[in-house]
């Protein structure tokens, strides 16, 4: 939520400012449609096409489930693989 709260507010501020998230290791994709959902119920950010999300992992599995789940929902989201 705090993440959200952050968001809410830089928006009050800079209404037409573009957001980025780089969420490393996505993995499942559990955190991500968490996050999602929450700034999409909570903020005008993703219906007004200014947030980018990079999901990022290790695995092409990974990059692959999180396309199917996500991207008829979500066309902000980016997907990379991510080797540190």
């Amino acid at each position: 939520q705090t993440l959200v709260d952050q968001l809410k507010g830089i928006e009050e501020e800079e209404p037409s400012r573009v957001f980025s998230i780089l969420e490393l290791g996505a993995g499942t994709g559990a955190l991500t449609a968490i996050i999602l959902q929450k700034i999409s119920e909570q903020t005008k950010i993703i219906q007004e096409n200014r947030l980018i999300y990079v999901f990022t992992d290790i695995s092409e599995k990974f990059l692959s489930d999180g396309k199917k789940r996500f991207s008829s929902n979500y066309s902000c989201i980016q997907y990379q693989l991510c080797h540190l």
